[in-house]
């Protein structure tokens, strides 16, 4: 399984390195969290750079599914979470399911995840 973060590039700063490896290390923390040693899965994580509709369908090139995540409520008003998921729906080469995050739909990402670590 490969579990891919997209980074967009920072306008005339392009790549940052550092940037790339603490979101490496912050996506090896979220799998681990949520991927139980036991199941014995073996994953890839990956950081990959522009625009997340198009990098994602390249990154699932040779995927035989697609999963990716979407808010509930985007800014453009999109239920399926704004530009990212036709994007992704029209270019993927393999089946995709988007899998809505009803619980963080107007928090950032970090905030979520530690929301959701801390419910019962």
């Amino acid at each position: 399984m490969d579990v891919v973060r997209v980074l967009e590039p920072d306008g005339a700063l392009g790549t940052r390195p550092l940037r790339t490896v603490r979101e490496w290390l912050r996506l090896r923390r979220l799998a681990a969290d949520a991927l139980p040693r036991t199941q014995h899965l073996r994953t890839r994580l990956r950081v990959v750079h522009g625009t997340p509709g198009k990098a994602l369908a390249h990154a699932a090139e040779h995927a035989e599914l697609l999963v990716i995540g979407a808010r509930a409520h985007s800014e453009h008003g999109n239920p399926l979470g704004g530009d990212t998921v036709p994007v992704v729906r029209e270019r993927a080469r393999c089946g995709v399911v988007v899998c809505a995050d009803h619980t963080a739909s107007s928090e950032p990402a970090d905030q979520a995840s530690e929301s959701a670590r801390r419910r019962p």
